[in-house]
């Protein structure tokens, strides 16, 4: 768990949280909670250099969730439409 919300830190207008990996296996979960949310994208990336990183972020201007995901030359990307 991180140790605070993004809730909490609002008026600092965070453009990024986060913390480093300390084993080469593991888990993790997220919730986002989108409800007033100004930006544009918010989501989670879990990023090693440029050509390894595997991304989840909501798109509230289109609606969409943006999947991405770059291992050397293989580069997936998907959009999902929100119901």
């Amino acid at each position: 768990m991180l140790p605070l919300k993004v809730s909490q830190v609002s008026q600092l207008a965070p453009s990024f949280i986060g913390f480093a990996q300390t084993e080469f296996k593991g888990e993790f979960s997220f919730c986002l909670k989108v409800e007033g949310l100004s930006n544009n994208l918010a989501g989670l990336t879990v990023y090693k250099d440029d050509a390894h990183y595997f991304a989840v972020l909501y798109n509230n201007e289109q609606n969409i969730i943006q999947i991405s995901k770059r291992d050397s030359d293989l580069k997936i990307e998907q959009n999902l439409k929100v119901k």
